[in-house]
């Protein structure tokens, strides 16, 4: 009986180890494709780029009001996606500006083919390289 309760404690080390490298991974994944589509993001005053929010469990719909910002602002957002006591949680980036969809429609010829589109495929590229 000593040994199944063993064997059991081991699986759950295990189980535990595996969980904590998926939640590294997804957390690794989520800040290269936040960094990515921030930089892909044309500017102008920069509120396009500011409008992208990494959270957890759900979208933050948060939208910057008009004015000049800063890349350095939009990527101090990353901050969001540091280790957590809940691990294997949803993360969203995502903007709720009125005119992020015509942006990644390609609108702008700084960003001709958007940024989340590229960013996706940049990442299937990458697969677990990360």
């Amino acid at each position: 009986m000593a040994e199944v309760r063993e064997f059991i404690l081991q699986l759950q080390a295990e189980a535990e180890r595996t969980i904590a490298q998926i939640d590294q991974y997804q957390r690794a994944l989520a800040l290269h494709a936040f960094t990515r589509i921030v930089q892909r993001t044309p500017v102008d005053t920069g509120r396009a780029r500011l409008s992208w929010n990494p959270s957890r469990d759900t979208p933050d719909e948060t939208v910057p009001p008009p004015g000049q910002y800063s890349a350095a602002a939009a990527l101090g957002k990353a901050g969001m996606l540091r280790p957590s006591p809940q691990r294997l949680t949803d993360i969203h980036i995502s903007s709720n500006l009125v005119y992020i969809g015509v942006l990644e429609d390609g609108h702008s010829q700084q960003a001709p083919a958007g940024m989340v589109a590229v960013t996706y495929a940049e990442l299937q590229s990458l697969g677990p390289k990360i």
